[in-house]
């Protein structure tokens, strides 16, 4: 979702005013994947993004790995 929401160019808080009745922090909990959301609510996000919500949940392309941990400073 956070895939499809950025394509568009749209912020969390746009996103959350286009699907009815949702917050901004609704949608940072959902995007984050700490709540199970709602049909309605993946009816009214898929809404507001302009997509059937079976796109919704269609498995998303693997993210890049990410180094953990600070940089090495480099040596001059």
């Amino acid at each position: 979702m956070r895939r499809l929401r950025e394509a568009q160019g749209l912020t969390q808080e746009e996103l959350a005013f286009r699907s009815t009745d949702m917050g901004p922090a609704l949608l940072r909990t959902i995007e984050a994947g700490h709540v199970n959301v709602t049909a309605l609510s993946m009816s009214r996000l898929a809404e507001g993004l302009g997509v059937d919500a079976a796109e919704l949940l269609a498995p998303a392309a693997p993210m890049a790995k990410r180094k953990r941990g600070r940089p090495k400073k480099e040596d001059c």
